[in-house]
């Protein structure tokens, strides 16, 4: 059934759609009140600012288009894989400029300054969040910059040494902060997959990231030390992701970031009024529910079953 056709037959009073194939029909702004689309597929589909009032969408088949899935699967991992790249090819190049310039003793107050660094990003980020973690990076990199800047000045005035170490120090923060980075932006892309789809291609997403950052790593031929941050910046972003799908606000740039690169694919009902709908045993991955009236909606899976997980951008509540 084509759009045309449900729209004409609606007009003439008809509210029966049950089993109709509507996958990637486009609704949009219109008025189907009291339509009954049991059992319908509406893969892709696009109901945004469309009137549902009291639309039957029971065991109605809604998300992601085969096409759809295709090429959001193969984003994501794209997306994750030049994170990997570029993270691996910055973390080892400024690292091959700390080992041009300074000697052991430089290094291991490198090393020490990028734990420092890493156990307070972790520390606040837990704390207070991710925004406020990325602040720290932020003030370190300025300092960082500031020393790289005025470095020639200082080392006339100041101890050779001082200086040396400084300088590692500086260098330390760049690759610490510049990774870190990436390797959260990464994670985000990661909890994206596993809302799409599920924890097996959330996995495969973080293997990309992982195996182009190693391969940009093995072909700079040497081994850099922010390798380990890698695995531990991962485990924190997978524990403030979670805490963000469960409701804490300290953590919605995750949520937020996530659902912003899968809204705009699957069903949409964007700004619908889906007052007394019905999702009863519907398939509710993917749709997009922003700014809906979903006031007194049906959402179980089936009768004293526990709500679905939907992506509308802010944590379940039941109305």
């Amino acid at each position: 059934m084509n759009t045309q056709e449900l729209l004409s037959r609606y007009q003439q009073g008809e509210r029966n759609f049950r089993r109709a194939d509507l996958r990637g029909a486009s609704l949009v702004n219109r008025d189907l009140s009291e339509a009954d689309f049991s059992g319908a597929d509406l893969r892709g589909a696009n109901f945004s600012r469309a009137t549902l009032r009291s639309a039957n969408f029971t065991a109605a088949k809604v998300g992601l288009q085969q096409h759809e899935k295709i090429l959001l699967t193969s984003g994501l991992v794209a997306l994750a894989a030049l994170l990997g790249a570029i993270a691996g090819l910055v973390g080892t190049l400024v690292n091959l400029e700390l080992r041009t310039y300074t000697g052991a003793f430089e290094e291991v107050i490198a090393g020490w300054a990028m734990v420092c660094l890493l156990l307070g990003f972790a520390l606040i980020s837990v704390l207070e969040g991710i925004v406020s973690g990325f602040s720290v990076f932020m003030i370190a990199f300025v300092v960082a910059v500031g020393v790289a800047a005025f470095g020639p000045i200082a080392a006339t005035i100041i101890h050779p040494l001082a200086f040396a170490i400084s300088s590692a120090i500086a260098l330390a923060i760049t690759i610490i902060s510049s990774v870190s980075a990436l390797t959260v932006i990464a994670m985000m892309v990661v909890l994206a997959a596993a809302r799409a789809f599920n924890l097996a291609t959330a996995l495969g997403v973080a293997a990309a990231y992982l195996l182009t950052f190693l391969f940009s790593v093995v072909t700079t031929d040497i081994m850099t030390s922010v390798v380990p941050v890698i695995p531990c910046v991962m485990l924190l972003s997978a524990y403030l992701g979670w805490r963000a799908m469960h409701g804490d606000n300290r953590h919605r740039l995750f949520r937020w970031v996530s659902t912003a690169l899968i809204m705009n694919w699957g069903t949409r009902f964007r700004e619908a009024d889906l007052t007394y709908a019905r999702f009863t045993s519907s398939q509710l991955n993917n749709i997009d529910l922003r700014g809906a009236i979903l006031k007194q909606v049906t959402w179980e899976a089936e009768e004293g079953g526990e709500p679905p997980v939907i992506s509308t951008g802010k944590p379940y509540q039941r109305l």
